[in-house]
């Protein structure tokens, strides 16, 4: 049977004392603002975003910006003369302090510490199910903690009003947990956290009404976990192209589109996504020079596009795009001038383009 080192079962069962020992922190499924700084010799522990993803494993999608916490959780880690320290303050929205924990790991790799601290976060944030999720290993029948372990999942730390030993309350504005694991997994379904963002920025055509062109897009999204869906639009620099040698037409679009994108992968600061939806476009062919009416047409397709993106702040991220288009019906635009006809434009099968975009995130 599967064993741990010896300092990892220090550590963990130091973790299972402390949430005996301390009162809960917060109320379960709490928006939560999470602060993570690695001091000066400590650059090989967890990053934020990895430590964010690790919680949110245990505990469900409750990270948010910091001005939408419920509760604010601020962890430092730091090598210490054995090992590395680490301590983790939790506030409430008013900014009072509700707990703090310290934690030491005598380990020569810092990132031997991760599980701990995850785990330690996510009691803070949800015991219930953070105990829920503690990996099999803790609980193996020669573990030091697993007596430990034993009662404290039969008598978790709780807040509610009659039961004994409750000595804390709830972060402002919180509401407890109920206790059936049935209640639990109910609330984790309807708890997804919601996302708003915009983005906008530059974006490149090829085969465009007048050939190669640039033109801005911008856009709204609403991410729920790794699927956001968006509506952008895009609006085309007006092109000239000459239709004699003497006249010429001008060529315009602009298009509204929707799309689904999961994300497929995510490491550190970047992220890669697949999206895919529909565009309805208006291009438009204006005379200029001879005799000859505004042509307009409406069209809509397909579209692919993927992009890669890098998250350089907690609420803000850079990504580069690339995709393509299929718009139909694939019009032709055509004038008679001096009793010949000649093409102005024709919608082609494909379109590809790639965009810069800066997002916001609220």
């Amino acid at each position: 049977m599967a064993t741990l080192s010896s300092s990892r079962r220090l550590v963990a069962l130091a973790c299972l004392l402390a949430c005996v020992a301390v009162p809960r922190l917060s109320a379960a499924q709490a928006r939560t603002a999470l602060s993570w700084v690695r001091e000066p010799g400590a650059e090989s522990c967890i990053d934020a975003r990895t430590l964010g993803r690790m919680v949110e494993r245990l505990v469900g999608p409750v990270l948010v910006a910091a001005p939408q916490g419920q509760i604010s959780i601020e962890g430092r880690i730091a090598r210490g003369a054995v090992g590395f320290d680490a301590e983790i303050v939790v506030s409430n929205a008013e900014g009072r302090l509700v707990g703090r924990r310290a934690l030491r790991a005598q380990v020569d790799e810092c990132r031997a510490f991760d599980d701990q601290l995850a785990f330690v976060i996510a009691v803070a944030i949800d015991p219930d199910v953070a105990l829920a999720q503690l990996p099999g290993e803790f609980a193996t029948i020669d573990d030091p903690g697993a007596e430990l372990l034993g009662e404290l999942r039969a008598h978790p730390p709780r807040t509610d009003a009659g039961r004994s030993g409750a000595a804390a309350e709830p972060a402002a504005g919180v509401r407890d947990r109920p206790s059936s694991s049935a209640s639990i997994s109910a609330e984790r379904a309807h708890g997804v956290a919601l996302q708003w963002g915009v983005a906008a920025g530059p974006v490149a055509g090829f085969a465009m009404p007048g050939g190669t062109n640039v033109g801005a897009r911008a856009e709204v999204a609403l991410t729920t976990g790794r699927w956001s869906q968006r509506l952008h639009g895009t609006v085309w620099l007006a092109r000239e192209k000459a239709s004699e040698a003497d006249t010429l037409a001008t060529l315009d679009m602009a298009q509204l589109g929707i799309a689904t994108c999961p994300q497929l992968w995510a490491a550190s600061s970047l992220a890669f996504a697949l999206c895919g939806g529909a565009t309805l476009a208006r291009v438009s062919v204006q005379p200029s020079g001879f005799a000859g009416t505004q042509q307009e047409r409406w069209i809509i397709g397909p579209t692919l596009e993927t992009w890669l993106a890098w998250q350089f702040a907690a609420f803000a991220r850079m990504s580069i795009r690339f995709g393509a288009q299929s718009l139909w019906p694939r019009y032709r635009f055509i004038y008679e001038n001096g009793g010949s006809a000649r093409d102005i434009y024709r919608v082609p099968l494909l379109m590809p383009m790639a965009q810069l975009a800066l997002e916001l995130r609220f």
